[in-house]
C-alpha cells in the first residue's frame, strides 16, 4: 500500500511537471503598439514612432529589444530598439514605452496595404519553476502607403477652390474676365477628378492652374473697369456737349455733330469688344467733333443773334478804356509815351471793331487798352521816381537846418512812392515822386541861401578855425590882465 502511494505521489508530481512545461511552451500574452504621427505612411517618409508593449500576463517579463519588419524591407532587417544585454521589465498587466523605432518608407514603395510585424524578445518568469525563460513574440499588422503627393494634391484643391469660391462673389462684367472663371471653374473640376482617381499631379497642376486663371480674370476685370471707366467717362462728356449744340440751326454744326455720332457709335463698338485703344482714339476723334461743333455753334450765334449783352460788354470795354486813356498821366518817359500811343491805335481797333458788330473781339482789344495805359502809366511813374532819386541823391551834404529837413521829408515822400508802385497806384506814385523832386530842390534853394548868408560857415574846416581864434581871444586878455 505505502509503495503504491509512492507511485502515485511520483505521478502527481510528472503530470505538474508536464503542465509547467506545456505552459513554459506556451506564446505570452503581449500587445505591441507604434503610435505614429498618422495613420498612413507616405511614400519616401521617415517618421519616428512611440512604442508601447503591454504586459497581458500575471507574472513580469523583461523586454530585450522591440522590432519592427515591414515588407519592403530585406529579409530580417528590423528597425528596432535594442538594449544590448540590458533589458525593461513590465509587471504583470503592466504598460511600458521603452523608446522610439525609426520607420523609412522608401519612395519606390508600392501605393497601398503593406504587413508588417512587430518582434519583442523577452523573458518571463515561470512561477512553477522560478525561472527566467526566454520568449520571442511576434504580432502582425496593416499599414496602408500613399503617395506623398496625395495630401499636397488635396490643400492645393482645397486652396484653389476657395480662392474660386472668393472670386464668384465679385461681379464679373468683361467678357475676359468671365472667360477665365469659366476655365477656372472647369479646371477645377477636372482637378477633383484627378484626385479621386489618384492622378495627383494632374491635380496639383489643375489646381494652379486655377489660381492662374482666378489671378488673370481679376486683372482682366480691373483693366476694363479702369479703361472702359475712362472711355465712358470722355463720351458722357462729349454726349453732353452734343446736346448743348443740337437744336442748331447751322448746317456746318449739324455736319459737325454727324461726325461726332459716328465715332461714338464706333466707340461703343470697341468697349463690346474690349479693344479700348481703338475706344480711346475713337472717342478723342468724337470729343475734337463736338468742340468743333460748339465752337461753330459759338461763332453761329454771334452771327446770327447779336445780342444786345455782348454789345453792352463791349461798350463797357471801350468806355473803361477811353476813361483810362483821358485820366491817363500827362507823359514824360518817351517809353511811357511809346505805350500810350499804341493804346490809342487800339483804342480806334476796338472802335472800329465794335462798330463792325465784331463785340467779342471789340472787348478784348478795349480791354487790352485798359491794360496798356496801366503799363504807361507804371513806366511813368518809374521814371519820375528815378528822377526823385536822383535829385535827392545830387543834394549832397547840408549845412542848413531847413535844408536837411526838407530833404528828408523828399525821402519819406519817395518811398511812400514806392509802396504806391507796389500797390499799382501809379497816379499816387507819379505824385509823390513829384512831390519828392520839388522838395529835393527847395532843400537845394534853403542850402544855397544858407550858405549865402553865412559865407564863413560854408569855409570847409571854418568851426575848428573859430575855436582857434576863440583861445587866442581868451590867451590875450589873460596875458593882459597879468
Amino acid at each position: 500500500m505505502k509503495g503504491m502511494k509512492t507511485i502515485i505521489l511520483l505521478i502527481f508530481i510528472m503530470a505538474l511537471i508536464a503542465i509547467g512545461a506545456d505552459t513554459a511552451s506556451a506564446a505570452v500574452n503581449v500587445f505591441i503598439n507604434a503610435t505614429m504621427p498618422y495613420d498612413i505612411l507616405y511614400q519616401g517618409q521617415i517618421i519616428s514612432a512611440n512604442v508601447t508593449v503591454k504586459n497581458n500576463e500575471n507574472f513580469p517579463i523583461r523586454i530585450n529589444s522591440v522590432g519592427v519588419h515591414y515588407d519592403w524591407m530585406p529579409e530580417n532587417v528590423f528597425s528596432s530598439v535594442d538594449f544590448g544585454g540590458s533589458y525593461v521589465q513590465v509587471e504583470s498587466n503592466g504598460v511600458t514605452t521603452p523608446g522610439q523605432l525609426l520607420i523609412q518608407c522608401n519612395e519606390n514603395v508600392s501605393t497601398g496595404y503593406h504587413s508588417f510585424y512587430y518582434k519583442v524578445d523577452l523573458n518571463w518568469y515561470n512561477f512553477y519553476t522560478s525561472t527566467w525563460l526566454n520568449e520571442t513574440v511576434v504580432q502582425p499588422g496593416t499599414i496602408y502607403v500613399e503617395s506623398p503627393m496625395k495630401p499636397q494634391a488635396l490643400q492645393d484643391l482645397q486652396f484653389a477652390n476657395n480662392t474660386l469660391a472668393d472670386a464668384r462673389n465679385a461681379t464679373f462684367i468683361s467678357k475676359r474676365a468671365i472667360a477665365n472663371m469659366q476655365n477656372a471653374t472647369d479646371r477645377l473640376s477636372d482637378g477633383w477628378s484627378a484626385y479621386n482617381v489618384n492622378d495627383f499631379g494632374r491635380a496639383i497642376n489643375d489646381s494652379h492652374d486655377v489660381i492662374g486663371f482666378v489671378r488673370d480674370a481679376r486683372i482682366a476685370e480691373k483693366n476694363y473697369r479702369d479703361n472702359s471707366s475712362e472711355v465712358e467717362r470722355l463720351v458722357l462728356s462729349v454726349s453732353d456737349k452734343l446736346k448743348s449744340a443740337s437744336a442748331t440751326g447751322d448746317p456746318d454744326t449739324r455736319s459737325a455733330l454727324e461726325e461726332a455720332n459716328m465715332y461714338l457709335n464706333q466707340t461703343r463698338q470697341y468697349i463690346d469688344a474690349e479693344d479700348f485703344h481703338s475706344a480711346l482714339a475713337s472717342v478723342q476723334k468724337a470729343d475734337q467733333s463736338a468742340d468743333h461743333a460748339i465752337n461753330l455753334q459759338f461763332y453761329y450765334t454771334l452771327k446770327v443773334n447779336d445780342t444786345e449783352a455782348a454789345k453792352g460788354k463791349a461798350q463797357s470795354a471801350l468806355d473803361k478804356a477811353q476813361a483810362s486813356l483821358d485820366n491817363a498821366s500827362n507823359m514824360t518817359s518817351t517809353s511811357a509815351q511809346g505805350i500810350l500811343r499804341d493804346a490809342r491805335f487800339k483804342m480806334e481797333d476796338a472802335t472800329l471793331k465794335f462798330s463792325q458788330g465784331d463785340y467779342a473781339n471789340a472787348t478784348i482789344t478795349a480791354n487790352v487798352v485798359s491794360t496798356l495805359v496801366d503799363q504807361a502809366n507804371e513806366e511813368e511813374a518809374s521814371y519820375r521816381m528815378m528822377l526823385a532819386r536822383n535829385k535827392i541823391a545830387s543834394a549832397g551834404e547840408l549845412k542848413s537846418p531847413d535844408a536837411k529837413a526838407m530833404l528828408a521829408n523828399a525821402s519819406r515822400i519817395y518811398n511812400q512812392s514806392e509802396d504806391d508802385l507796389i500797390a499799382s497806384r501809379y497816379p499816387d506814385a507819379i505824385a509823390n515822386a513829384d512831390s519828392a523832386i520839388k522838395l529835393a530842390g527847395d532843400a537845394a534853394a534853403a542850402e544855397q541861401k544858407w550858405r549865402d548868408e553865412n559865407p564863413l560857415n560854408a569855409v570847409p574846416g571854418f568851426e575848428a578855425l573859430a575855436v582857434l581864434l576863440a583861445l587866442s581871444a581868451i590867451f590875450i586878455i589873460n596875458e593882459r590882465k597879468g
